[in-house]
């Protein structure tokens, strides 16, 4: 968004024929057409799911998988009481995404980060997915002091069997077959509050408005970048979903069944809102979490505080 509102990024429409749209995932292409326009394109994409460890699950007494955020909690209980030591989920508290972490239960609940051109986050979705996630801390049914952990942090606890679940994206599993191959893990989609709904993210490509050769540029994003070879070596690698359908088609991954779970959760998938000050709406955000995790204020306060500073970030706008 920032690139776009300073002119930094060159629209593409003039260069996207119909055919070149029309390999796409089209709910992909939305997060980079701001006012009517395209500016970026989505090379791999990812949605987040539910991994959970098999074997620490049968050992504590939980016969079905979670679906709704009660049932996990539930679950996490029994992990305590029969995982041998194990936490029942781990919760992300520290650097980049700690607020993406948030949002799978306040969207679930409902909550919106942008409702009516203001923050929505002191909702009471809002509340009620902090008051869960401390509700989790304060019981001991996630690992101690998530303000200390950041992503890999989470998933190495699971990579270790340490941990009954955690939410995270694709490339989890390819590091599961290398550093952890005996893990018996299974996949299911972010638990339910008073619906489904999971965060999507994109790597992405632009041209720049700069370049004295739109053209050629152009041609190396279309037929090199795009090119069925490049798309799935790219995709093969990252451990990304494909933002083209053709390499979903590809027998390396259609019949894998759990590239499946992830796929099958874009419908439901909610991305980040374009806000030019989107990186402070996330600081603002993620500190007014950790305050609340570490006891230093209460998930009203809280949010409403933050909230009032987004607000004003917003208005800036």
């Amino acid at each position: 968004m920032d690139y776009v509102q300073n002119g930094i990024a060159a629209p593409l429409d003039d260069y996207i024929k119909p055919e070149f749209r029309s390999r796409f995932y089209e709910n992909l292409l939305a997060p980079g057409i701001i006012g009517g326009k395209t500016f970026i394109l989505p090379i791999g994409a990812s949605t987040r799911a539910l991994y959970y460890n098999k074997d620490l699950y049968q050992k504590a007494g939980v016969a079905a998988v979670p679906k709704t955020w009660d049932e996990l909690k539930a679950a996490s209980e029994k992990i305590k009481t029969n995982g041998g030591g194990a936490y029942g989920f781990g919760i992300q508290g520290k650097e980049i995404e700690t607020d993406t972490y948030w949002y799978y239960p306040f969207w679930a609940y409902g909550g919106e980060i942008v409702q009516d051109g203001k923050s929505g986050i002191a909702s009471d979705a809002g509340i009620k997915a902090t008051e869960l996630y401390k509700s989790f801390i304060d019981a001991g049914l996630s690992q101690p002091s998530p303000t200390g952990s950041n992503r890999q942090d989470v998933e190495t606890l699971f990579k270790q069997g340490r941990v009954g679940a955690i939410i995270t994206g694709p490339w989890l599993r390819g590091q599961i077959a290398t550093e952890a191959p005996n893990l018996n893990y299974g996949l299911a989609e972010t638990p339910a509050g008073t619906k489904h709904a999971t965060w999507a993210g994109t790597d992405s490509v632009m041209l720049f408005n700069s370049s004295q050769n739109k053209a050629i540029a152009w041609q190396f994003i279309e037929e090199g970048v795009f090119s069925p070879e490049t798309h799935m070596e790219l995709t093969l690698t990252e451990g990304q979903l494909p933002a083209l359908k053709e390499t979903m088609k590809d027998p390396r991954l259609a019949n894998d069944a759990s590239i499946k779970t992830f796929a099958d959760m874009l419908p439901i998938a909610k991305f980040a809102p374009p806000l030019p000050q989107w990186e402070k709406v996330v600081a603002t955000t993620t500190s007014a979490l950790q305050k609340v995790y570490l006891g230093q204020a209460d998930a009203k306060s809280a949010l409403k505080s933050a909230a009032t500073e987004i607000n004003g970030l917003i208005a800036q706008q």
